[in-house]
């Protein structure tokens, strides 16, 4: 009997011990609840903590305010920076004597010169004077800075630690001179816990990574890759718990332990009435009882935002297990991710017993077979999103195997769906063996953007019932006779070609009886024209387009460029491209019918056939796509409801909501107010919007990396279409 209670004992004393040095991580559970911070009086700029876990609210750009683990407010003192001065206070920080430091800089995004440019660091004394002003300007190099996620350090040599304009983690003296480039890749944000650096990084793919490097050390202990936004990032650390705490400041918090292994969410939008609203995080701090505070600006309707404090209070035992229901959106991309929350946010708001989680799937084209691998393992595991992005899907595929319900179904039955509130061009060419089975919540046009000054001057009328590649090459032709005035700006090979395909692609695939017809004479003209447009110079090769989606504009094609291939403006850019050409139109894309055509991209979903909430998979739906009721709600594509387009187009017409502001090689372009014939002209190519862009995406990758080998003379023509027929055809019949 002895025996046995000793082995007890062993077993148990070993037990207790397993884990021990496990970066001291907490074993107890725990969780979050969401409670009210005191009320700040002001416009709250940002929250953040020092190296000793003292929170801290910066206020109208020149108030500070400390506050104890409890929250309650112990200091505030106002510094003496005149009220029109461009500076923001951005981070806090406080050396081995108590003494407090602040950085502070310019708080102008762009600037020109960088004479003008302040970057200082502060130091103040007991009564919050500015004792010391130290400049560390000369470490920046006028760069792009991710501001909202600046820490300061001060380590034992009375050394700084912050992140320059670069978005690098720099150490520099009490001169402001550099010693030393901790951490030279592009840094979201940082802690340093002792002499250790915990980074969010974002490399030059824009994929983002957690890193541990230890001070001194050329190389990472650890570089992991994670899931992140790439515009937004905040990292915090729980001393309480030993562990890291990560958070895009929209959906969730996350716990990473120190080696960089993902531990669980320990908060997300479940848990948080705060990620249910239309939210801007510009602050995220955790004090010494693992307590997070996070500032934010709450989007209003066109109004000034709200900003405010929310603070996770951690709690000891298991979370109570939620009642509401919830349903999944997955999205492609970080732009559609943010559109959306924008959107959700209102559903939410109006039916509080139900939480809207958001699922990126960050798609890039070159890593097509990764996301498809992706998506197929969700759907057939029966984890797939109740509503599932179709932008990039096989469509015919996926409905042949039974992966998305039958939408005509739903409309048919629901006597509040009414197609006439639509845009019906769009919805039709979605029709896949004439049923929907996928809902545009918005689009994106596909024009030739003219400059139509250059146009008149030429007394020059493009007809649209003649609109084929054989008249616009005719056009081009007239339009580069005049020196310095060309029809098209540089342009690939391949981007031409992609311009005249997509609108004649039903010539050459067949999807339904799964056949091809890339041996005829029509495929073979098409590439003749795109050569005929090199061949006779129709082209500017000293001159850039501009691409709106990707913000690479170039001034100075205005007066020089008639047409630019634009495949996919946003509603939201249109009083820009006002200000920068002046009178543009725009004209379809010429096709083989005579008649052209606009391009969309629809950014669109299906309900997964697997979905437990079907019925409010299609209320979300419906309100996704619905009427817009907020004033200035605009968004990155173009609303599928008409009368929210009305309401924006009215905005644009009457100066509101036209103060975008983009900064370019050449300086700022702002955008100006649309003339009445700027919104007859749109809304006439959204009525004829016929093309969609949506090419199956592994026809897509066959297509494109077939005709880049045929104008790098690298395939012949005849290889080039044998090429095509067998490949596409072969993959419509597996």
């Amino acid at each position: 009997m002895k025996k046995r209670i000793c082995f007890l004992l062993i077993c148990t004393m070993l037990f207790s011990l397993v884990g021990c040095g496990n970066n001291n991580i907490s074993t107890e559970e725990f969780y979050y609840e969401e409670g009210a911070f005191e009320k700040v009086d002001g416009n709250i700029m940002r929250v953040t903590n020092d190296e000793e876990g003292n929170i801290y609210a910066i206020v109208n750009q020149n108030t500070v305010q400390q506050y104890d683990s409890k929250g309650k407010l112990i200091r505030k003192f106002e510094l003496e920076i005149p009220k029109d001065a461009d500076i923001s206070l951005m981070s806090i920080g406080i050396d081995q004597k108590k003494n407090l430091y602040i950085e502070v800089k310019s708080s102008i995004m762009f600037e020109k010169s960088q004479t003008n440019r302040i970057h200082e660091i502060w130091k103040f004394d007991e009564k919050g004077k500015v004792t010391e002003k130290i400049d560390v300007a000369k470490n920046d190099q006028g760069e792009f800075a991710y501001d909202s996620g600046s820490k300061l350090y001060i380590n034992e040599n009375n050394n700084f630690i912050y992140k320059n304009d670069t978005n690098q983690i720099i150490e520099v003296d009490q001169k402001g001179e550099l010693v030393n480039t901790l951490v030279s890749e592009m840094v979201k944000d940082f802690v340093k816990i002792k002499n250790t650096l915990y980074a969010i990084i974002l490399d030059e793919n824009r994929e983002t990574y957690l890193a541990k490097k230890e001070m001194g050390s050329q190389d990472y202990s650890y570089k992991k890759k994670i899931d992140g936004e790439q515009f937004i990032g905040f990292l915090g650390y729980d001393p309480k718990e030993g562990s890291l705490l990560y958070t895009t400041g929209s959906e969730e918090i996350k716990a990473f332990d120190l080696e960089g292994n993902f531990l669980k969410t320990v908060i997300s939008v479940e848990d948080a009435q705060v990620f249910t609203k239309n939210i801007f995080t510009n602050g995220f701090a955790v004090n010494n009882d693992g307590n997070v505070y996070m500032s934010y600006s709450e989007m209003g309707s066109g109004e000034e935002a709200i900003t405010d404090i929310t603070v996770f209070v951690k709690k000891e035992g298991v979370k109570p297990k939620s009642k509401k229901k919830v349903i999944t959106i997955g999205v492609n991309t970080e732009m559609e991710a943010m559109e959306l929350r924008g959107k959700i946010s209102g559903y939410m708001k109006a039916h509080p017993d139900t939480i809207i989680k958001i699922n990126q799937y960050d798609y890039k084209e070159e890593y097509l077979s990764d996301y498809l691998k992706k998506m197929n393992t969700n759907i057939i595991s029966g984890k797939g999103d109740d509503l599932i992005p179709t932008a990039y899907l096989p469509m015919s595929k996926y409905v042949k195997s039974g992966v998305f319900e039958n939408l005509s179904d739903y409309m048919k039955k629901d006597k509040e769906f009414n197609m006439e509130d639509y845009h019906q061009n769009v919805f039709e060419n979605l029709k896949i063996q004439g049923n929907y089975y996928s809902f545009p919540i918005g689009f994106k046009l596909g024009s030739l953007m003219a400059n139509q000054d250059l146009l008149d001057e030429k007394n020059m009328q493009v007809k649209k019932e003649n609109w084929n590649r054989e008249s616009f090459i005719n056009v081009l032709r007239e339009l580069s006779q005049e020196n310095g005035i060309y029809g098209l700006p540089n342009m690939e090979k391949e981007e031409i070609f992609e311009m005249f395909f997509v609108g004649d692609q039903e010539h050459f695939i067949d999807y339904e009886n799964k056949k091809t017809n890339f041996n005829s004479e029509s495929f073979k003209a098409l590439l003749k024209d795109v050569q005929t447009i090199y061949d006779e110079k129709l082209i500017d090769e000293n001159v850039t387009g501009m691409d709106i989606e990707g913000m690479n504009m170039y001034q100075g094609t205005n007066g020089k460029i008639v047409f630019m291939n634009q495949s996919k403006i946003s509603l939201m850019f249109m009083p820009l491209l006002k200000n920068m050409i002046g009178n543009f139109k725009l004209y379809p894309y010429p096709s083989s019918h005579g008649k052209g055509g606009h391009a969309f991209t629809a950014n669109a979903y299906g309900i997964n056939v697997n979905s437990k909430n079907k019925e409010l998979a299609w209320e979300v739906l419906k309100y996704l796509s619905g009427e817009k009721k907020d004033k200035g709600a605009f968004y990155t594509g173009i609303e599928m409801n008409k009368k929210s387009l009305e309401k924006q187009l009215d905005e644009m017409k009457n100066g509101e909501n036209t103060g975008i502001i983009i900064a370019t090689e050449g300086g700022e372009l702002s955008s100006s107010s649309l003339t009445e014939e700027n919104i007859k002209n749109i809304k006439d190519a959204i009525e004829n919007t016929t093309i969609n862009t949506s090419i199956d995406p592994q026809i897509n990758k066959i297509l494109k990396e077939a005709i880049k080998k045929y104008f790098a003379k690298e395939m012949a023509q005849e290889e080039l279409i044998k090429t095509l027929d067998n490949k596409i055809s072969t993959y419509l019949n597996e």
